[in-house]
């Protein structure tokens, strides 16, 4: 789970840094009927459908082509300038707004695209020359609160340091919160008692699977630092504090206390993140684990739509009470992650490969791990989400009583639904089914976890 957790925080975060970001003023405009006159015209037509396509370097050449035709057209310089800003070709995007505007000083749709391509540029205060421009001709309040925004967040990129605090609470229903055998019978290498064979042995009551509903709680907080010249390296750090509660079977609810320090840089096309991380895992209330290690990932933008994020972990992961699981542990993965259409929609692929050491063998281990999800835009301010996963792990020893070497094949299906009330507050709801198949009953379950939880941001 924990993993699972961290790929999402480095790579959606940083995979966002290579999206030119709208204002809320593009968001709300209807561009399709702002074009409607140029869109008879079947080259701008095949144009404007590779950008709301999000095909935005196609629909760039395709555009810039008309151009050279046609150089003095606003509206095909309008597009030209939409396109080049997706594409992350800022200078030629900005070239293009100031064509229209010096043909047309009040088309406020174009100096809010200069503006916001500005700033994608770093040249905050070129922007607010063109933001105070927009706001001088009392525009719908709409685009002044979105204005307003923009500048308040610009603010805060330029100091040398901020931080953020983020809320969870939720709760949530288990059918397998003990990670319980999936049979109430367990085959095992026969064992002669006399004249008998044994081949089967019941699962103790106990042992079996068990239900609970429970809620949970977590704080976080995030800092970062620039260190020496804007947009060269940063530090940054994050503390983070989880517990979950059941209404039964106490000694199966867990927290995890982590701490991390690292550097990152962030350019053009790439962002780079470099955590030490420190965790104290617990179970019951009493401590099960302590984890020292490190994270390193690079997300890098092949196009604009289109992002290669590479993830590896190396961790110490010391058992408090049974050091027959203590080890190290590491892995390397691959995601490919596509982007499409204005709402920003994805689909990722990944692979990853674990190795996982132990002090007794029977716990050592290595995994292959291959994954599909996708996330959806279905209204203005709710998505769909989902994942496929699987997993599959060689042992290096059999357990006792196995007739052969553990071999685990692992599926997980999760899907939910997330909708944003406002800046600050977000809600979810998801549900979560894993199979574990192994060549020894004991490790084969099922476990079903629905959820629903709110977040709020600060």
């Amino acid at each position: 789970m924990l993993s699972g957790r961290l790929l999402m925080l480095l790579f959606l975060p940083a995979g966002l840094l290579f999206l030119p970001c709208a204002s809320g003023a593009e968001r709300s405009a209807d561009d399709r009927s702002m074009f409607s006159a140029k869109l008879v015209n079947p080259a701008f037509a095949s144009a404007w459908k590779d950008y709301e396509a999000g095909r935005y370097p196609e629909a760039c050449g395709a555009f810039s082509q008309l151009f050279r035709e046609n150089p003095s057209d606003v509206q095909i310089n309008l597009a030209y300038a939409l396109a080049a800003k997706r594409a992350g070709k800022y200078s030629h995007s900005a070239l293009a707004l100031e064509r229209v505007l010096s043909v047309q000083p009040d088309h406020l749709r174009a100096r809010l695209e200069l503006a916001d391509v500005y700033v994608l540029m770093q040249q905050n205060d070129l922007a607010r020359e063109q933001f105070a421009l927009v706001l001088a001709e009392s525009p719908p309040e709409g685009v002044r609160e979105s204005i307003n925004r923009r500048l308040e967040a610009m603010v805060a990129e330029e100091q040398a340091w901020h931080w953020s605090l983020r809320l969870d609470v939720g709760g949530f229903h288990d059918d397998n919160v003990n990670v319980g055998p999936a049979d109430a019978l367990i085959s095992i290498e026969p064992i002669r008692s006399g004249s008998f064979w044994i081949d089967t042995l019941a699962v103790d009551p106990e042992s079996k699977p068990q239900e609970a509903w429970g809620m949970y709680g977590s704080l976080s907080t995030a800092a970062e630092v620039e260190l020496g010249r804007k947009g060269f390296w940063k530090g940054y750090g994050w503390l983070g504090a989880y517990q979950s509660v059941l209404d039964d079977h106490n000694e199966y609810e867990m927290g995890y206390y982590n701490a991390a320090i690292g550097l990152k840089h962030t350019g053009v096309r790439h962002a780079l993140h470099w955590p030490l991380r420190l965790e104290y895992v617990l179970r019951g209330h009493e401590a099960l684990a302590r984890i020292y290690g490190t994270s390193p990932s690079l997300v890098y933008a092949l196009r604009a739509n289109m992002h290669l994020l590479t993830l590896g972990t190396l961790e110490y992961r010391d058992y408090v009470h049974d050091s027959d699981y203590t080890g190290m542990t590491g892995s390397l993965g691959e995601t490919l992650r596509w982007l499409w259409g204005r709402d920003r929609n994805s689909v990722s692929l990944g692979a990853r490969l674990i190795r996982e050491e132990a002090r007794e063998e029977m716990y050592a281990n290595w995994g292959v791990e291959g994954s599909l999800s996708a996330d959806y835009r279905l209204f203005s301010h709710t998505s769909l989400y989902g994942l496929l996963q699987g997993r599959w792990s060689k042992y290096d020893e059999r357990p006792p009583l196995s007739a052969d070497d553990r071999d685990d094949k692992q599926g997980i299906i999760a899907c939910g639904v997330s909708r944003r009330l406002n800046d600050r507050w977000n809600v979810d709801l998801s549900y979560r089914f894993t199979r574990n198949n192994s060549n020894f009953d004991l490790y084969t379950y099922e476990r079903n976890v629905f959820t629903v939880s709110t977040s709020c941001t600060f």
